[in-house]
Parts: C-alpha cells; structure tokens; sequence
C-alpha cells in the first residue's frame, strides 16, 4: 500500500516528511497483516509473512479470507467414525459403563480429526 500525496513544502523538510510518512505506513501495513495472519491462521510459516507483507494487505486478506476450491487434507482423509449410541441409560446400570466409555471415545476421535485438520489444511478456516 503507497501513499501518495502533493506536499507543498521546501525541498528539505520534503525529503525528511515523506521518508517518515512511508515509514508509518509500513508499520501499520504489517501490523494490519500480522494481526489477519495471526487471527485467521496458525501464524505464518517461515518466509510467509515477508511474502504478505510485500504483497499488501488486500492480497494478504483475500489468501486468508477467499476458500480455496479444494483442500489437500479434507480430499485425502477421511472422516472420523461418529455413530449413533442411542439414549442415555438410566443411572447406576450396567449399560451405563460401555455407554460413557464410547462416548468420550468418539468425542476424543473427533476432536484430534478437527484439530489435525486445522493444523495440516492450507486453508486453515474451511
């Protein structure tokens, strides 16, 4: 992102303005950047974030914010095994025991498929 503006100033104090102004502006670029990459994503990987930022912030927003029509991981894995187990059983009976023990299983299994998936997607909001 450039900013252009006509100052109408002597030459010197010209040079000394528009050196500060485009400072400024790289600083809230990148922190503009740093704070979608790091609110949308996992961080960035290494090399990611000078990419961005040599990009702009419109780029850096549509890499993080427009879905990609297809997904490495979600193409290549299959889904976690989640079945119906039916009523709960009443209390103290004995069905109550397997019950509970499969239902931490598949709340388990589905939460490390979710979390793989945020992590290994190069999308990581779809």
């Amino acid at each position: 992102m450039a900013i252009h503006q006509v100052l109408w100033l002597k030459p010197w104090f010209f040079q000394e303005l528009l050196v500060t102004v485009s400072v400024v502006a790289s600083v809230a670029e990148r922190r503009r950047i740093a704070r979608l990459v790091h609110r949308f994503g996992f961080g960035p990987r290494p090399g990611e974030f000078a990419e961005l930022v040599s990009d702009g912030f419109e780029a850096a927003a549509a890499v993080y914010l427009v879905a990609p029509s297809s997904d490495d991981f979600a193409d290549s894995q299959s889904p976690p095994v989640v079945r119906d187990l039916g009523n709960r059983p009443a209390p103290n009976t004995p069905e109550l025991v397997p019950y509970v023990t499969e239902k931490r299983a598949q709340s388990t299994s589905l939460t490390m498929w979710w979390l793989d998936r945020m992590v290994l997607s190069s999308h990581s909001l779809t």
